[in-house]
C-alpha cells in the first residue's frame, strides 16, 4: 500500500481531486469479499468512496444519520444497507470502518471505536477515520480544531517526516500505516488517519489460507478442554451452553462441578446434557460448619484445589475454561502448576459478577473474592463476561486496555420449539383470557420477587408464576404474604425444566418480569430471563436497574418500573396487557432481533475465543512461559 503516491497524487490534482478517501481505499490493495462499515458519512458524501467499497466488498453497511434524508442516495445504491446502531460483540466484524466523527469528537469517537467497539473491526482489517493533520496545527493560515481536539492531539500523538513517533495507548493494539491530507487545496486541518488492527496470530489475516486451519491445528489432534464450575452444572445454562459449544466443535470437553448430594463422598462421573460432567463432594458437607462464612467459604477453595488437582493433572487439559468469581482463585492455582510443569495451557475465565457491587452475599465472602479477584485478573489469556455494563465496570476498576469480551446469556433460537408441551398455562390449568405474569429462576429477595407478588391485588385477575426449584423462607413468606392478600390462589410455583426448553415452555405466558432491586451488581446485570423471555416472544417487564431498563428501553420490547414499588409495577402490569400486541410486534417484526440475541448468535463471540487459543497453544510459545496477553496489559 502506497499512501505516499496517494499524496503526491491529491496534491497535483488540488481541489480537482473528487473524493482522497476512495484514493485511499484503492491503495490498501484489499483483498475482495468481506464487509465493510461506514460511521459517519464516508459513503453517502463520497461516490467514489461508495463504488469503491460495493465493488471490493460483499456488504456495505452505513450507520443511518439522525435527520438525514438519505432516499437519493438509497435509491443510487441499492445494495447499501443503511443500519440504525452500531452492532453488538457477537456479530460478524468488518475487514474496513470507516469514520468521519464530527469536529469536537475527533478524537473522542477514535478513541472509542477502538476501546469500546474493537469487536466491530476484524483482526488484520482497517480503520480510515479523520485525524489532524500535524503540519496544520498552529499554522494560522489553516482553520484549527477546537482547543480541548488540539490539546489531546498535542498530548497523545507525534510526527517527524511523515511517521507516527508517539501514539496514544489506546492505539497499541493498531498499526498505524499513515496520513493523508483530506484535501491540500483548502484550508482545512483534518486528515485521513489509516490504521491496521495487529492480527493475534499470522493465521488469523485478512486473505490468510490458514485462517480456518488455525482453528483445527494442533497437529490434527483434538484439544482437550477442562470447564469448571462451583455448582451441580445442570441448571447453570451458560456452562452446559459453552460446553455444547466445544462438544460441537469436535473437541473433548469435561465440566468439573460440585455435587448437591450431602451422601456422596466420591467423584461422581456422568453426562449432563450429552456432556461429560464430573461432581466432586461438596466441601461444605465434609466440613463443620464455622460460625463465619468467609471460613467455610475459604477452606471450600484450598479443599477443592487439594482434591480436585490430580484429576486435572490426569486430564491434561489445552483450555481451562473458569466461571464465576469462586474459580478465579481455583483456575490460578491449576494453570500455574500445570505452567510450572511445563505443560501449555490457555485459560479463558468467564466473570459472572460484579464482585465489588455483590452486595448481596456475605461481606466477608465479597471482599475475599475481590482480593482474589484484584490478585488474578491479569492472568487470563482470555477474559469473558455478561454483558457491556460488567465489562465496562472491570476495565474502568483495573485499568484494563480492553474490557472482557461480552457473552450475552442468550438461549438457543433453534431449539424454540412452538409445538412443545406441556406450556405453562396448560400445566397450571389456566385458559388463554387469564393474564399470566411470569418469573423465572432463582428466587431471593436481591431479585425482588417480592415486589411482584405484593403487586398482585393490584391488578385484577392477574397470575402469577414462579418458575423456581426454590423452597426455602424467603419463598415460605411470598406464599405468606399472598395469602394475607387474598391473592393466595393466583400465585404458582413451577418447577424448573431444562434450560433449552424455558422459552418454549413459557411462550403462551402474557408477560415475563423481572423486578431485581437496587445494588450495585444489579445495575450491570442481563440476566438470562431477560432474553428467554424475549425468545418466547413474550413482553418483557423490568425495574430501573440500568442495564436492564436501557436493553428494554432501547427496543421498545416492554416497560420499565421503580424497583420495589408495587404500585409501579402493577402501572406497568396493566399497560403491557392492554397493549401487549404492540410490544410482541416489536420482538418478531424488528429486523434480525430475535437471531441478534439468540445463542447462534454468541457462538461467534466463543469461537473466536477458541480459535485465538487453538492458535496460540499451537505455536506454544507465550502460553507455556506464562507470559499471555492478558498479563502484559497489568500496571508494573
Amino acid at each position: 500500500m502506497n499512501l505516499g503516491a496517494v499524496a503526491r497524487r491529491i496534491e497535483l490534482a488540488g481541489p480537482a481531486v473528487e473524493n482522497t478517501l476512495g484514493l485511499i481505499l484503492a491503495a490498501l490493495e484489499m483483498p475482495a469479499g468481506g464487509r465493510a462499515l461506514d460511521i459517519g458519512g464516508a459513503a453517502y458524501q463520497g461516490k467514489e468512496s461508495t463504488r469503491f467499497l460495493l465493488d471490493h466488498f460483499d456488504q456495505v453497511h452505513v450507520l443511518r444519520p439522525s435527520g438525514r434524508d438519505l432516499r437519493v442516495f438509497e435509491r443510487e445504491f441499492r445494495r447499501v444497507l443503511l443500519i440504525d446502531r452500531l452492532p453488538e460483540p457477537g456479530t460478524p466484524p468488518y475487514q474496513l470502518v470507516a469514520m468521519l466523527p464530527n469536529a469536537a469528537n475527533l478524537l473522542a469517537d477514535l478513541r472509542d471505536l477502538v476501546e469500546r467497539r474493537d469487536h466491530l473491526i476484524a483482526p488484520g482489517g482497517f480503520v480510515v477515520a479523520h485525524g489532524i493533520l500535524p503540519e496544520r496545527l498552529d499554522d494560522s493560515s489553516y482553520l484549527q480544531p477546537p482547543a480541548g481536539v488540539a490539546q489531546e492531539f498535542a498530548d497523545s500523538f507525534a510526527f517527524a517526516e511523515g511517521a507516527a513517533t508517539r501514539l496514544p495507548e489506546y492505539l497499541s493494539g493498531y498499526r498505524f500505516i499513515g496520513y493523508v491530507a483530506r484535501k491540500t487545496a483548502t484550508r482545512s486541518y483534518l486528515a485521513w488517519y489509516v490504521l491496521q488492527k495487529l492480527a493475534k496470530s499470522a493465521a488469523r489475516t485478512p486473505g490468510a489460507i490458514e485462517q480456518q486451519s488455525a482453528c483445527a491445528s494442533l497437529g490434527g489432534a483434538r484439544k482437550r478442554v477442562l470447564m469448571l464450575v462451583l455448582n451441580e452444572v445442570a441448571h447453570d445454562s451458560r456452562v452446559l451452553k459453552c460446553a455444547r459449544f466445544v462438544k460441537d466443535r469436535g473437541d473433548d470437553i469435561t465440566v468439573f462441578g460440585v455435587s448437591k448430594d450431602r451422601a456422596q463422598t466420591r467423584p461422581f462421573a456422568t453426562r449432563i446434557d450429552g456432556v461429560a460432567v464430573t461432581l466432586f463432594p461438596h466441601p461444605r458437607f465434609l466440613l463443620r460448619t464455622a460460625k463465619i462464612p468467609s471460613y467455610n467459604w475459604y477452606v471450600t477453595l484450598q479443599h477443592l484445589i487439594a482434591t480436585v488437582w490430580a484429576h486435572v493433572e490426569k486430564l491434561d487439559p489445552h483450555i481451562i475454561h473458569t466461571h464465576d468469581f469462586n474459580m478465579l482463585k481455583i483456575g490460578q492455582e491449576f494453570v500455574l502448576r500445570l505452567r510450572r510443569n511445563g505443560r501449555p495451557v490457555y485459560w479463558i475465565h468467564d466473570f459472572h459478577e460484579y464482585v465489588a457491587g455483590l452486595t448481596s452475599i456475605d461481606d466477608e465472602i465479597r471482599r475475599l473474592g475481590l482480593r482474589h479477584q484484584d490478585e488474578a485478573i491479569w492472568m487470563p489469556d482470555a477474559r469473558l463476561t455478561v454483558s457491556p455494563h460488567l465489562s465496562r465496570a472491570l476495565a474502568h476498576d483495573y485499568g484494563l486496555r480492553r474490557g472482557p469480551t461480552v457473552l450475552l446469556n442468550t438461549n438457543s433460537l433453534r431449539h424454540f420449539d412452538p409445538n412443545f408441551r406441556p406450556t405453562i398455562r396448560e400445566a397450571l390449568g389456566l385458559s388463554n383470557e387469564v393474564p399470566l405474569a411470569v418469573y423465572s429462576g432463582g428466587v431471593s429477595r436481591p431479585r425482588g420477587v417480592h415486589t411482584l407478588v405484593e403487586a398482585l391485588p393490584l391488578v385484577s385477575d392477574l397470575h402469577v408464576a414462579l418458575l423456581t426449584n426454590n423452597a426455602d423462607a424467603y419463598v415460605d413468606s411470598l406464599k405468606a404474604a399472598a395469602a394475607a392478600a387474598g391473592t393466595g390462589e393466583r400465585l404458582h410455583l413451577v418447577p424448573y425444566v431444562a434450560p433449552q426448553d424455558v422459552p418454549s415452555f413459557l411462550r403462551d405466558a402474557t408477560i415475563g418480569v423481572h423486578p431485581m432491586v437496587h445494588f450495585p451488581n444489579a445495575e450491570v446485570a442481563l440476566p438470562n430471563k431477560l432474553f428467554d423471555y424475549c425468545l418466547a416472544r413474550l413482553p418483557v417487564i423490568v425495574s430501573d436497574c440500568r442495564a436492564m431498563a436501557e436493553f428494554v428501553s432501547e427496543w421498545g420490547i416492554g416497560e420499565v418500573f421503580r424497583a420495589e414499588s408495587r404500585e409501579d409495577l402493577a402501572a406497568a402490569l396493566g399497560r403491557v396487557i392492554a397493549e401487549r400486541g404492540r410490544y410482541v410486534e416489536r420482538i418478531t417484526a424488528t429486523e434480525g432481533f430475535l437471531s441478534r440475541f439468540s445463542w447462534e448468535a454468541q457462538c461467534g463471540v466463543l469461537e473466536a475465543i477458541y480459535c485465538e487459543a487453538w492458535a496460540a497453544i499451537t505455536r506454544d510459545a507465550p502460553v507455556l512461559a506464562g507470559i499471555t496477553p492478558a498479563a502484559r496489559t497489568a500496571p508494573p
